[in-house]
């Protein structure tokens, strides 16, 4: 009897015990085949984020023969852009196994696709990435320029408007066109926009849905659509070379409220002034080679005309005004080469000669613009023998397709 219970105790720890190790077996083969997967998505990572710079890398060098090789140039200008224009690379960086494809297609003149496709072989495989990259060239001139207010179309559709979906938006333009290469769009409740002794025009359509908003023409026309219109250019770098005063970002920032300046004032790079009821003049042209963006309550803002240089606001980027209460004066060229954005509450906008950018979204409430169109005043800044040598190409969109 002892015998069988000793017998009996033996198999259950014997079962306990395989069953035990089959356990750790499983474990075991979990975790080693968990750390196989991970190894595969790191491995599958770093494969990718290499493809994806072999992409930029081909973009890049699109880029720089657009704006060195003398026949890709012209064919980008004319819209004569050929697959003898591609780019293709093997051997990137000495790796055999990355390799590159750019085609260029053009849609008009100076204005252009550029579409890369990297390629990276692995054992059972390969990894791919398209980037497509929209580019354009600013082709107008200012000699003739007949716009009080003008949003250029960019490559995106979203681009090319004015929008005004700000409530209790008032805008008065006078003697000259107010023009979308778009559409022009009031969509917030009580707007008004006044055309004094000019135009209302657009390239697409335009719409009124705003409840109580209404376009009011006082010997002036309402017509659309209409011919689009070339963005004129503007050489920053040329701009650069003639300032009378340089800042970096931070430098600019870090200015004194009350500040006056005089002449081509120069700043290198994106800057930003969030400072509350912060003033800042200048007597001349205010250039800046980024974005700015205006965020501080009760920001005054002004620009003045100088005989010897001319006056405006030129941007190379977006301009965002955000703060509540600013107040932006600016005589002679308004430019933005990408978006002028406002959302700010009790804006107000007084600009007399022209404003330019690729896109206009006015999105805050009780913004108030008084636009006077003064050629005198802007036109010595666009001549062309002051930009000779506006941005070759402009990107105004890139994406990702995986």
């Amino acid at each position: 009897m002892i015998n069988k219970m000793r017998l009996n105790q033996s198999g259950i720890i014997s079962l306990i015990a395989f069953l035990a190790l089959g356990i750790l077996l499983l474990l075991g083969t979990y975790f080693l085949s968990f750390t196989l997967i991970e190894s595969k998505i790191s491995t599958s990572d770093k494969i990718g984020t290499k493809t994806y710079y072999l992409a930029e890398a081909g973009i890049s060098e699109a880029i720089w023969k657009l704006k060195n090789n003398e026949d890709t140039k012209n064919n980008f200008l004319n819209s004569t852009l050929s697959p003898d224009d591609d780019i293709t690379k093997t051997n990137v960086f000495g790796d055999n196994k990355a390799s590159y494809f750019v085609s260029f297609i053009s849609s008009a003149p100076a204005e252009a696709n550029m579409i890369a496709t990297s390629t990276y072989q692995i054992a059972d495989g390969k990894s791919q990435r398209v980037v497509r990259v929209y580019i354009t060239k600013a082709e107008g001139s200012g000699s003739d320029w007949d716009f009080a207010m003008f949003s250029s179309i960019k490559g995106k559709e979203e681009d090319g408007n004015i929008e005004i979906s700000g409530s209790n938006a008032s805008i008065t333009v006078n003697g000259s066109r107010f023009h979308a290469n778009n559409d022009v769009k009031i969509s917030g409740s009580g707007g008004t926009l006044t055309v004094n002794n000019g135009a209302l025009t657009a390239g697409n359509e335009i719409e009124i849905s705003g409840s109580d908003s209404q376009i009011i023409l006082n010997n002036s026309y309402q017509d659309a659509p209409t011919s689009t219109i070339d963005m004129p250019p503007i050489d920053f770098d040329g701009w650069a070379d003639r300032a009378i005063t340089t800042y970096t970002g931070s430098q600019f920032e870090n200015l004194a409220s009350g500040t006056v300046l005089n002449g081509i004032i120069y700043v290198t790079e994106g800057t930003k002034l969030n400072k509350s009821a912060y003033s800042l003049e200048v007597h001349g042209l205010l250039v800046i080679d980024g974005s700015l963006e205006l965020s501080g309550s009760g920001i005054n803002l002004t620009v003045n005309y100088n005989p010897d240089y001319g006056g405006g606001l030129l941007i190379n980027g977006n301009l965002k005004i955000s703060s509540p209460n600013a107040n932006l004066t600016i005589d002679g060229l308004t430019y933005v080469s990408r978006e002028l954005g406002i959302s700010g509450s009790g804006v107000e906008f007084t600009p007399v000669g022209t404003v330019i950018a690729s896109n206009i979204k006015i999105s805050g409430s009780n913004f108030t613009a008084n636009i006077t169109y003064k050629p005198e005043y802007f036109q010595q800044v666009l001549d062309p023998e002051l930009n000779p040598n506006s941005p070759v190409i402009q990107i105004d969109h890139w994406e990702e397709v995986y």
